[in-house]
């Protein structure tokens, strides 16, 4: 079933959910408020797309501190921050982390259509690539090693009778394991399969630009 996507607004004072449900509500999106960081993190479901607009300054735990916890646990979701007073050190920090956008408060409705509109649309992009990204770790694990060692050297561009050369098979055994990769890993094209090979490497499992373009 799919998620409707979702605005989550942090802040300590409750004044400052008004305009922020307000476009939320304009745009037809779902809007949650909470006045503490720690409850948004405690309720988080990281299957439900969206963005979270947030005060970058907080008592129990700041603004930077939720996004990095979000980041630590490759949330998808995309950040927005309001503040009041902000240090250039904070913004840069947060810029870096992936913040979409940090306004300055109050914030006018056509700064948060913007924001939101935009983080919104980034947070269902993200949301997305990662599922496409668990399910095709999930299909990897099925290959056998002979598929993954054919899988290995595809990703690196060798051509048939290569692989074949190398493993000490003929070519259409090379073949034939490459049509059970395409079959097992559900892509419809060689250029698919060769990018998917190439996004995968031994240290930093599937990438997400990789698996962006193949699928």
């Amino acid at each position: 079933m799919r998620t409707e996507p979702t605005v989550f607004v942090i802040d300590e004072d409750a004044s400052g959910h008004e305009a922020v449900a307000n476009v939320a509500r304009t745009l037809g999106l779902q809007c949650k408020a909470y006045t503490s960081a720690l409850e948004f993190l405690d309720e988080r479901d990281e299957a439900v797309p969206g963005c979270v607009v947030m005060e970058a300054r907080m008592m129990a735990i700041s603004g930077l501190q939720v996004q990095q916890r979000l980041l630590s646990k490759g949330d998808p979701i995309a950040v927005v921050f309001v503040v009041a007073h902000a240090a250039i050190s904070t913004i840069v920090k947060a810029m870096r982390n992936g913040a979409t956008h940090f306004l300055q408060k109050p914030a006018s409705d056509q700064e948060l259509w913007d924001a939101i509109q935009e983080a919104v649309q980034l947070g269902q992009e993200r949301l997305q690539i990662r599922q496409k990204r668990q399910q095709l770790k999930r299909r990897i694990a099925r290959l056998t090693t002979r598929e993954r060692q054919v899988f290995q050297m595809i990703g690196q561009e060798k051509r048939n009778r290569a692989i074949a050369s190398e493993l000490g098979v003929c070519v259409r055994t090379v073949e034939i394991h490459r049509a059970k990769l395409m079959s097992k890993l559900e892509v419809q094209s060689l250029l698919a399969l060769v990018r998917i090979a190439g996004a995968v490497t031994e240290r930093s499992g599937v990438t997400v630009h990789g698996v962006a373009e193949a699928l």
